[in-house]
């Protein structure tokens, strides 16, 4: 009787971890590798005039990506926040410079692969090792 009361248990908690911390990490890092993806496709191509539909697309999908980083930080469970933050990922910092760092970039042409380098610093994790 008690192994079939701890194994319901053991499947309620197992649920819970999934739905509520592991899906949720999962997007995470889907949504991150998508964010380095685009980052590194517009980085990697020659200057776009401001008037070009090529810059308003680029624009427009890393502003896209900036939302939803944004909107993951507001929505998802305190724990994951904290998990992140602890793994030194603020998404916070990262949507807001994947959105408000692109209105600089219309004002001035010369600074787009040094604002992408920037944006690219706070999505991704960067470790220096002492050793």
């Amino acid at each position: 009787m008690w192994c079939g009361i701890a194994s319901v248990l053991l499947g309620v908690a197992g649920w819970f971890i999934t739905s509520f911390f592991a899906k949720p990490l999962l997007d995470f890092w889907n949504l991150r590798s998508q964010v380095q993806e685009e980052i590194i496709f517009t980085a990697n191509i020659a200057p776009i005039a401001a008037d070009d539909s090529r810059y308003r697309k680029t624009v427009d999908s890393l502003r896209r990506l900036g939302a939803k980083v944004l909107a993951m930080n507001i929505t998802e469970s305190r724990l994951l926040r904290r998990y992140l933050s602890k793994c030194k990922y603020d998404l916070g910092k990262a949507g807001c410079r994947l959105i408000y760092c692109l209105a600089f970039w219309q004002l001035i042409p010369i600074l787009p692969r040094l604002i992408l380098k920037m944006i690219f610093a706070s999505v991704t994790q960067v470790r220096f090792s002492l050793a």
